[in-house]
């Protein structure tokens, strides 16, 4: 099961547990008491019903899977340009 409460304000929930009794304790600054409940007898029919509220995700642009290539690991430039190098050699 799952649970899910859209509240984009700043917020606080404290949960605790005594014995077999949980007990929780919420406080949010503002914004609108909405909150989904999400039955299933497993993982994937949670994210079923939780993608029914919320709209399930768009595969990103094919312009944001290439390489990525982080530059604070290179010594200097002509080091960045030798690993640049290999890439196209080990292709």
């Amino acid at each position: 099961s799952g649970f899910f409460f859209p509240n984009p304000s700043e917020g606080f929930v404290h949960v605790e547990t005594q014995g077999s009794e949980t007990r929780s304790w919420w406080l949010f600054e503002s914004g609108i008491m909405d909150m989904f409940f999400l039955a299933g007898p497993g993982p994937r029919d949670v994210l079923q019903r939780y993608h029914t509220v919320t709209g399930f995700p768009r595969f990103p642009p094919l312009a944001t899977l290439g390489k990525h290539q982080s530059r604070w690991n290179y010594v200097d430039v002509d080091d960045s340009i030798s690993v640049n190098r290999k890439f196209d050699q080990h292709d």
